[in-house]
């Protein structure tokens, strides 16, 4: 049950990190805005949390925080995605419907994989 946590953690987290990366409406000062969204994914809160959570008993689970992290962050497209479902016809509309089973899938593959304890068990 920890992996799973792990994982939608980091999901949460990512998630977070794409609505700044979506929100941001000067992008000037790119070192300013890595150094912010970095700092969200690797801030002491998260740690400090997680340290609440289990301590040292999360273990093998930590690995699944940075892929959450990922999949959080690929959902940042699924916005364009669905605007090119509602909006546009032909070969875009079917590209926005294939982008958005290519996420679907993809992450029904991950949180399947990650959370098999065949998986786990490759895990230091």
């Amino acid at each position: 049950m920890e992996a799973l946590g792990m994982l939608a953690l980091g999901t949460f987290v990512g998630s977070v990190i794409a609505t700044g990366i979506r929100k941001t409406q000067d992008w000037s000062d790119l070192q300013k805005v890595l150094t912010t969204l970095i700092s969200a994914a690797l801030a002491g809160g998260v740690f400090t949390f997680l340290e609440y959570l289990g301590g040292n008993a999360l273990g093998k689970a930590l690995f699944l925080y940075p892929v959450g992290l990922l999949l959080g962050l690929a959902w940042l497209s699924a916005e364009t995605a669905v605007a090119n479902v509602q909006g546009a016809n032909g070969p875009a509309r079917v590209a926005g419907w294939l982008h958005i089973v290519g996420l679907v899938v993809i992450t029904l593959l991950a949180v399947l994989t990650l959370l098999s304890s065949r998986f786990r068990g490759l895990l230091p």
